[in-house]
């Protein structure tokens, strides 16, 4: 009962946690639970939905042929690896399918029995589908074209009646601001004021995202048509694919206004999804339905076709005398077994795609980490922020501790989330001195919250990426457990002994967890493991814990597949700072070999040089290194380190500028700040 990220999906949460309320299992099991219900119902209704399609193209009598035109489809979709996959799991996806086809089947209904009953429930159910998933929104042109085509008098009524039921339903958009004043811990937004509402479900901050990037690459339409019709043959079947194109045919020659609804539909989601991939449901069930109208012809067809010599008369028709005994080959009924074959193939390969037994990651998390976090401490959570408050809110695992989500820290203005009824136990900073232009200050008012808490609670950081690069405390952490750091008010030198014990820990935990069912296969735990080898490597580099960085790299080669220019550098400029030359030449002359022309290979190869003694060399490497990326701080910055080598200090604080002149974050800005240190330079 929280609020995700935009456009905020009131009515999953709303319909999910109803599901709570079942007098068995969990929590998750029950929320995840509610995802295959919802893919049953689309089935359901996606069948249903066919039958209305083809009785309004082909006529009410019920056969075998729509029976089974309907059936496949929907087999196909039930089985594919995409549709399955969103089933199993605590999404929004099955619950849009589920909707969408609810829309078509009461537009259809109105259409075929002329009752406007079934239009205003059709824009009550559009409404509240909106709550659900945004994108729903892509069948409003298309509705409109329907109503047009389909209504013949008191349009105006009409339509103000329909948008009265929308409305209705879309008053579910209520529940934000209204769950947002509870406080909860997943409150993405703050939509309790007007801005943060508007904001949150117009997606204003990420809107241009959807489709930013195809000017780069290929055209959009290019993209989304390939795309589309990529996964047709691969999510649903190549006999979908054909469906598609022949039965869209048979649509525009029955009926144009359902033609192109289907049709603006398809082009709308497959653009919107385009990126996304695999997530345009709306487009994959009007690729099913031109579907059910194919094979219902192709069954038509097949069962009135004759050999030479036989019998005149339909003997072939799934309706036909059961007593005849002229009836040769069914040809339709072949084809439908055939294509029920494909169907059970198609479950037969995707089962183990999406078969998640053993994906317990978050009770590791919790058993691993959470329960490792001091008493009544105060934990800022990172990388794992969104199962840590799972365990504290739905498992009510350490009530004791004040959680905090880093990302609302550290990426957006702090003070629309840390405020003092979210945080009534902490001392909070004056929201007036956070000037959110300026990372530094978004990181200078964090840095201030945790120093005012500082006697009160033990404060213990999740280590994250995010953390060091839109921070600049990384100098007063140390190494607490596992992936965990303590917070220190002053800079702190902990002990080797500390640091490579807390390493040990991660690499135990991470050991455990590759051993368990479906690692290979668990996408999201991959990728958090990831992550954190990432962190520490950032921890440790930036602390200049040579050793330890050095287990890490070794981590990231074994464990991540990195072999790329960028593990090459951070290896060789490893082994140059500890003054292991030897080695590091080892690693410039395999990287020289694979990245003959590569920024990392000139930027290493300058490090290199530096250290051995050949600074002017060294110059000259950093400088082809910026030839190619004249807007990196790094080749400046060492630059300036081998000015002041040859003892040109003006040089080497003209070189520090232009580092820092060209800072993009944080963690740069920590790293500048260290060589200026080093060069004497005043603040």
């Amino acid at each position: 009962m929280g609020i995700g990220h935009p456009a905020g999906f009131p009515t999953y949460n709303l319909l999910a946690g109803l599901f709570t309320f079942l007098p068995f299992g969990s929590i998750a099991f029950k929320v995840n639970l509610f995802s295959v219900f919802c893919a049953c119902l689309t089935l359901a209704g996606f069948y249903l939905a066919s039958l209305k399609l083809l009785a309004l193209f082909f006529g009410e009598k019920e056969t075998l042929n729509k029976v089974f035109a309907a059936l496949i489809p929907a087999g196909f979709l039930a089985y594919s690896q995409v549709f399955w996959h969103h089933a199993l799991m605590a999404e929004v996806y099955s619950l849009h399918t589920l909707f969408a086809c609810a829309l078509v089947y009461l537009l259809l209904t109105w259409k075929q029995r002329d009752d406007l009953r079934y239009l205003f429930a059709a824009s009550f159910i559009f409404g509240i589908s909106a709550g659900n998933h945004a994108t729903m929104a892509f069948f409003l042109p298309s509705i409109l074209l329907l109503f047009f085509c389909w209504n013949r008098e008191k349009s105006a009524l009409r339509l103000s009646l329909c948008a009265l039921f929308f409305l209705v339903g879309f008053s579910v958009y209520a529940y934000l601001p209204i769950r947002s004043l509870a406080e909860p811990s997943f409150d993405w937004g703050n939509t309790e004021t007007l801005d943060g509402f508007i904001g949150h479900i117009t997606d204003r901050e990420r809107a241009y995202t959807h489709f930013d990037g195809f000017q780069d690459s290929e055209p959009l339409a290019w993209l989304a048509t390939k795309g589309f019709l990529k996964e047709l043959f691969s999510q649903l079947s190549p006999a979908v694919l054909l469906g598609f194109f022949f039965g869209g045919y048979l649509c525009f020659k029955k009926s144009r206004p359902f033609f192109f609804f289907s049709l603006l539909i398809i082009v709308v989601s497959a653009a919107f999804f385009a990126r996304w991939e695999k997530e345009s449901y709306p487009s994959y069930l009007m690729a099913l339905w031109f579907t059910s109208l194919a094979l219902y012809w192709v069954f038509e067809k097949l069962a009135n076709r004759r050999p030479p010599g036989a019998a005149t008369g339909n003997a072939l028709r799934s309706d036909d005398d059961p007593g005849s005994s002229t009836r040769p080959v069914r040809w339709n009924q072949l084809v439908v077994v055939a294509l029920f074959l494909m169907i059970a193939a198609s479950a037969f390969k995707n089962y183990y795609r999406v078969e998640k037994s053993g994906y317990y990651f978050g009770e590791s998390l919790t058993n691993n980490i959470f329960l490792t976090i001091p008493d009544r401490a105060l934990f800022v959570s990172g990388l794992s922020w969104f199962r840590f408050f799972y365990a504290q809110d739905v498992m009510r695992l350490r009530d004791d501790i004040v959680g905090m989500n880093a990302y609302a820290l550290l990426l957006k203005n702090p003070t629309e989330m840390v405020t003092p009824r979210r945080f009534p136990s902490l001392d909070l900073p004056d929201p007036k001195i956070v000037d959110v232009e300026f990372m530094e200050s978004v990181s200078d008012y964090t840095q201030e919250l945790l120093d005012r808490n500082f006697d009160r609670y033990p404060i213990v950081l999740e280590l994250d990426p995010v953390l060091f690069e839109r921070s600049k405390m990384v100098q007063n952490l140390s190494p607490y457990k596992n992936v965990l750091v303590r917070y220190h008010m002053e800079p702190v030198h902990p002990p080797a002994s500390e640091t490579k014990r807390v390493l040990d820990e991660f690499m135990a935990i991470l050991s455990e967890e590759r051993k368990k069912p479906g690692y290979t296969r668990d996408l999201n735990r991959s990728i958090m493991f990831a992550h954190l080898i990432n962190s520490f490597h950032f921890y440790f580099h930036d602390r200049s814990f040579l050793a330890e960085e050095r287990i890490v790299l070794g981590m990231m080669r074994e464990f991540l597949k990195i072999d790329g220019p960028e593990q090459f550098f951070n290896e060789i400029e490893n082994r140059a700072l500890d003054g292991k030359i030897a080695d590091a030449e080892q690693y410039f002359r395999k990287m020289k070999d694979q990245f003959s022309d590569h920024y990392f290979r000139y930027l290493a190869e300058g490090i290199l040089n530096r250290e051995k003694g050949n600074a002017k060399t060294a110059l000259e490497n950093f400088k082809k290194a910026a030839a190619i990326d004249p807007e990196n701080y790094q080749p400046r910055l060492e630059s300036a380190m081998a000015w002041n080598r040859l003892g040109d200090f003006e040089q080497a604080r003209s070189e520090w500028r232009a580092a820092l002149d060209r800072m993009k974050n944080l963690r740069q800005w920590g790293a500048i700040q260290r060589t200026r240190e080093a060069l004497g330079l005043e603040e």
